[in-house]
């Protein structure tokens, strides 16, 4: 619950978000709007098996919410995105498992 993080900067608390899905979800969702915007998305189906450069080693057809239509998938990643950052995040993954998805949550 990403608004939850919002409520407490309204109140001035300290907030933690905890996602369940693992660390590679947050840039995939993340980037969508990006990819519209260069007219990347929705992607055409001769680009499904390219690898999304900013994603590496991603696939498009790996991004979330890549059969909704542009608006709703746009709306999704933007209600996950927090309008204030966090005081911390948890992620269910462990370091080994997706260092490059964490590496790019941590910059």
């Amino acid at each position: 619950m990403v608004f939850g993080g919002s409520v407490a900067v309204d109140l001035g608390l300290p907030s933690i978000i905890m996602h369940t899905s693992g660390a590679a979800f947050f840039p995939a969702y993340k980037i969508i709007p990006q990819l519209h915007r260069e007219g990347r998305f929705p992607v055409h189906d001769s680009l499904m098996q390219e690898i999304v450069p900013e994603l590496k080693p991603l696939r498009y057809k790996d991004l979330p919410f890549i059969n909704l239509p542009i608006q709703d998938a746009i709306e999704s990643a933007n209600m996950i995105t927090p309008k204030r950052p966090p005081s911390a995040f948890i992620w269910n993954t462990l370091e080994f498992l997706e260092p490059s998805a964490l590496t790019q949550i941590r910059q």
